[in-house]
C-alpha cells in the first residue's frame, strides 16, 4: 500500500489524500481487499485496487464468480468511490502466456469520491502501453481548470448502473424523464441515452 498526500492549492494548503492498494491475488483472499477499502474509504479520495469489477473486464480463463463482482461494487457504492473510467485498451494486465492459457483483464484502476471530482472536474485515466511487466502503467491526469476538458482527455467511462445514483433525491423522476423523451428509440439506445444522462 502507499498513501499520499498532494497540496494543489498553496494559498491555503488544500490537500488531497490518495492511497494505492495492491489487491490480494487469490480468490479467497479478495475480501481482505474489499475490507480495507472499507477501512480507508472515509479518509482517501482515491485508489489503485487491482480489481476486476465486471466479468466484461476479463478475457481468457474461467469467467468471475458473480458474488465476488457483486461484493467489490457493492464495497465502491457503499464507500462512495465513482471508477474514473479509461482511454485506451481495456486491458491492464496479462498473464504473458500463449493460446488456451492467456488472460488479459483490467485489474487497474482509480476510483474517486464524490469531493474529488467536485475538486477536479476534468481528469483522464489513461492505458499506457506495457513493454516489459505484465501490468500496464496507468495514467491519471487531472485540473480544476477548463483546459483538460479537450476531447482529447475524454474519459470512457464503465456503462453501467452505480448503486449510488439510488442516493439522488430524484432519480427516479430523471429515469423516467429520460426513457418518456425516447419513444422513437430501440430499448438499447434508451439504455444507453439515460446512462450517459445519469453518468453526467
Amino acid at each position: 500500500m502507499i498513501d499520499f498526500y498532494i497540496v494543489y492549492n498553496t494559498h491555503n494548503n488544500a490537500t488531497w489524500r490518495g492511497t494505492a492498494i495492491y489487491g490480494y491475488p487469490k480468490s479467497n483472499q479478495k475480501t481482505l481487499t474489499y475490507n480495507l477499502i472499507n477501512n480507508l474509504a472515509q479518509r482517501n479520495p482515491h485508489d489503485n485496487c487491482n480489481l476486476i469489477r465486471y466479468d466484461k473486464e476479463k478475457v481468457g480463463e474461467n469467467p468471475m464468480l458473480p458474488h465476488l463482482s457483486n461484493i467489490i461494487n457493492d464495497t465502491f457504492s457503499s464507500c462512495h468511490l465513482n471508477d474514473l473510467g479509461y482511454i485506451g485498451n481495456m486491458e491492464t494486465w496479462t498473464n504473458n502466456q500463449q493460446g488456451g492459457d492467456f488472460i488479459m483483464a483490467r485489474l487497474d484502476r482509480f476510483m474517486a469520491s464524490n469531493n474529488w471530482i467536485t475538486n477536479f472536474p476534468h481528469f483522464s485515466n489513461t492505458h499506457l502501453h506495457r513493454i516489459s511487466f505484465d501490468h500496464n502503467h496507468i495514467l491519471l491526469k487531472f485540473s480544476s481548470r477548463q483546459e483538460l476538458s479537450s476531447p482529447r482527455y475524454c474519459v470512457k467511462r464503465s456503462q453501467h448502473f452505480e448503486n449510488i445514483w439510488m442516493e439522488h433525491q430524484d432519480i427516479e423522476g430523471i429515469i423516467e424523464s429520460s426513457w418518456k423523451n425516447q419513444n422513437h428509440r430501440k430499448t438499447r439506445d434508451k439504455i444507453q441515452n439515460t446512462l450517459d444522462i445519469l453518468c453526467n
